[in-house]
């Protein structure tokens, strides 16, 4: 039995397929781990959700910002922006299905045995492990209920720019482990206050 952990697929089917079998992944007795973004850029993110909806049990995800882009978009938030290729996905007869158990899907993966945790963009220095736990948490509370779209609404405004243990409600599960604060290196030291030029307004750095 084997665990495998791979990267962002952005819609990369048949090199995920071509990937699999060379390490001959086998489900049921294997176990795959994603980091999530597994849709956007390649042209194949229907058929990536169908495969790893379809492995049930043999894998674990994590979602990421494009995948949460996704969801903003059938939400009606985002725009559907024609590099991602997300179309046939959008127009697909199981599009529902598919993306409502997207939704589903965690935003941190722990292996307590094998010392193993997996978020898709990290975790916050300002986080302990245990802080990341409830702050996931919350955040999969939100986007598995009925209220998901009004929270991808929020987490796609400005602000909170910085996390602090005072956020509550929407403001505390807007950063969560798929967005990290933008940092900005000055005389080697992080700088959590400072403007960087032509920084973007959301704490997006991806």
């Amino acid at each position: 039995m084997a665990t495998y952990l791979i990267g962002d697929v952005h819609g990369c089917y048949d090199e995920l397929i071509a990937l699999l079998h060379k390490v001959e992944f086998t489900p049921g007795k294997d176990t795959l781990w994603l980091t999530g973004d597994l849709v956007a850029r390649g042209p194949g993110s229907l058929d990536v959700l169908r495969y790893v909806k379809s492995l049930g049990d043999s894998v674990r995800l994590v979602l990421g910002n494009h995948d949460l882009h996704l969801l903003a978009v059938f939400a009606g938030i985002s725009r559907n922006k024609p590099k991602d290729r997300l179309t046939p996905l959008l127009e697909a007869p199981d599009a529902d299905e598919l993306l409502n158990w997207l939704r589903r899907q965690p935003l941190l993966q722990i292996d307590e045995e094998k010392k193993l945790v997996m978020a898709h963009a990290g975790i916050t220095p300002q986080w302990d492990l245990q802080t990341a736990k409830e702050c996931a948490r919350d955040v999969e509370a939100v986007l598995s209920s009925d209220s998901y779209p009004f929270f991808l609404d929020a987490m796609y405004g400005d602000m909170p720019n910085n996390w602090s243990p005072e956020l509550r409600g929407w403001e505390d599960c807007v950063l969560s482990p798929t967005l990290l604060p933008v940092c900005v290196f000055a005389s080697r030291t992080v700088n959590w206050i400072c403007t960087a030029k032509n920084r973007r307004k959301r704490p997006l750095p991806h």
